[in-house]
């Protein structure tokens, strides 16, 4: 009788496990389905939604509304880089320049090995209209971060040869401009400030500025 009872125990607690592990039951999928779908993340949905709109406005050339958007974007993720970036340009567009130097500080934190933080914050302190916070050799050694870490890209040559230029390094500028034009030829502003300081002999102390190599990157 026991031998009996515990032979229907058994056999119930065998099929109760074939239907747990794959038998078709409800329990278990069955082997070789499709995995379980993974739930979307509604915080991530919300985020690409608000850098979409932030882009929009932005393109649209709505200022207010683009950096209040990029604003929101920083409200739900603090160190969203081009976020950081975007509210910074806007800032200085509009003439803030200390508000847009504290939201560089913060990119070059959140995107240490990134140039364009460095570049934009040594036009700013390049630039007369920054009052007070123009700071000429800062903007030089800003510049030249950029170029240390984006060596291959000719904005970063560029940038530091404006910076070089608003501090009255015409020598040093003389130098690197030509870097940028060689690198990238059609940028119209390597030529053009080539041009112009060529032309007034500002760079007449320089070395490689009157190399004919280079002469041709000024129209010369």
């Amino acid at each position: 009788m026991r031998a009996g009872r515990a032979a229907g125990l058994l056999g119930l607690l065998a099929a109760l496990l074939a239907a747990g592990c794959g038998g078709g039951g409800a329990a278990g999928a069955a082997p070789g389905g499709p995995a379980p779908a993974v739930p979307a993340d509604p915080g991530r949905a919300r985020l690409a939604d608000a850098v979409a709109a932030a882009k929009a406005r932005e393109g649209a050339g709505d200022g207010a509304a683009a950096e209040a958007a990029w604003e929101e974007v920083l409200r739900m993720r603090p160190d969203h880089a081009s976020a950081l970036y975007a509210s910074a340009r806007l800032r200085w567009a509009r003439g803030d320049a200390a508000g847009a130097l504290d939201r560089l500080a913060l990119l070059r934190a959140a995107e240490p090995g990134g140039g364009r933080g460095f570049l934009l914050a040594a036009e700013i302190h390049s630039d007369p209209r920054s009052g007070p916070l123009r700071d000429p050799a800062r903007a030089v050694a800003l510049a030249a971060r950029a170029v240390e870490l984006n060596p291959e890209e000719s904005g970063t040559h560029l940038g530091l040869g404006r910076a070089l230029l608003a501090a009255g390094r015409l020598p040093e500028a003389g130098e690197r401009l030509p870097v940028a034009a060689r690198m990238n030829p059609r940028d119209a502003e390597s030529r053009s400030l080539l041009e112009r300081h060529l032309s007034e002999g500002e760079f007449r102390h320089g070395t490689q500025i009157l190399d004919p190599r280079y002469r041709r990157y000024a129209g010369a």
